[in-house]
């Protein structure tokens, strides 16, 4: 193995993928980015190319780890990019001497795929997720599934921590959904929150195209721990926490578009609701201002909540502004309606 230029940190390790496996001749780009403990936040691009061996394994050396021979004054991250949106990242805020130091696997997955999760190390898991909570809903909701299945004490104990810590950071904020599934799923009870059709909203419905129907639908706490559940839903307009799941006759996604909500998370707006274990929010919503379906066929769509969102449906910016995958942020977790069947006949 090569020398290292002197002074500098060279880390080595192995990318493995969502099964487990090691990822090899696999080109990746560097970054390290860096949040200090005054709120300053620092995000540098390498421009090198880091590329795996046979057998997966890696070695990087490259000017943008020179500040590692220092500790952090807070989070300190390097992270290797790759095709398909995956990311690989590792914790760097300790001090690492000039030399090699190896630092063993590295997941190379999406951020929402929570499968490849079950290779890390628990210390690792509850790293990522303290690493990705302010980059995506996806990346951070897969580190809380990930937990949830885990269970025990230590997971539910962090799970704890982090709804007393918004508790006492935001009082008057709206209930995080995800955080408290996640933590009554890890201490193995029954989902807080649930989302049931009104007792009048057919299961099956005929329509055409451009007329799509509105769905009535309500809120259900069923929290076992007794927590009341706040959030808010719009009497008219938009909800930014919900959104329509859809499954085309074939399977595949250009016989339907999910439309992206703008501004999710950014600001709160709707009539606010707070219910106690055993109530109910009812509220309607016409399908077409989430989802716009092209062609005749049987569709079978789904609502989803989720509260504090500021992505709700995947998606990236191309040349022609933001285009959508045509489903919800991958990894995120929601409140599910049952599914409804649409038979969509053409325009008459």
């Amino acid at each position: 193995m090569a020398l290292p230029a002197a002074g500098r940190p060279v880390l080595v390790g192995v990318l493995i993928d969502s099964q487990g496996e090691p990822v090899a001749n696999e080109a990746t780009s560097l970054n390290r980015w860096t949040s200090a403990h005054d709120g300053s936040d620092s995000f540098t691009r390498g421009g090198a190319r880091v590329v795996t061996d046979a057998d997966g394994l890696f070695r990087i050396d490259s000017a943008i780890l020179n500040p590692l021979v220092d500790p952090a004054d807070g989070r300190r991250v390097v992270g290797l990019v790759s095709s398909g949106n995956r990311f690989a990242y590792y914790d760097a805020r300790r001090a690492f001497a000039p030399g090699v130091h190896y630092i063993g696997d590295l997941l190379l997955s999406h951020p929402g795929d929570a499968r490849g999760l079950r290779w890390l190390s628990d210390a690792d898991l509850l790293s990522r997720l303290e690493i990705v909570t302010t980059w995506s809903n996806g990346a951070r909701d897969a580190c809380l599934t990930e937990m949830a299945r885990r269970g025990g004490a230590t997971m539910s104990k962090r799970l704890a921590k982090l709804e007393s810590r918004r508790r006492r950071r935001w009082p008057d904020s709206d209930t995080d959904t995800a955080l408290i599934a996640a933590r009554n799923r890890a201490e193995r009870l029954a989902d807080p929150l649930v989302m049931e059709l009104s007792p009048d909203q057919p299961r099956r419905i005929e329509c055409q195209l451009g007329l799509l129907p509105t769905v009535s639908f309500a809120l259900v706490n069923r929290d076992p721990k007794g927590r009341s559940i706040s959030f808010r839903l719009k009497a008219e307009g938009r909800d930014h926490d919900l959104a329509v799941d859809c499954k085309s006759p074939d399977g595949e996604d250009d016989s339907f578009q999910v439309l992206p909500v703008r501004a999710g998370g950014l600001y709160r707006c709707g009539d606010p609701w707070e219910i106690a274990p055993g109530e109910a929010a009812t509220h309607e919503i016409p399908l077409s201002w989430y989802l716009s379906i092209k062609s005749p066929g049987q569709y079978r769509v789904r609502l989803a909540f989720r509260t504090d969102t500021w992505e709700i449906v995947e998606g990236s910016y191309g040349p022609d502004g933001w285009e959508s995958a045509n489903r919800l942020a991958r990894g995120a977790i929601f409140v599910y309606s049952p599914w409804i069947t649409l038979d969509v006949r053409a325009k008459e």
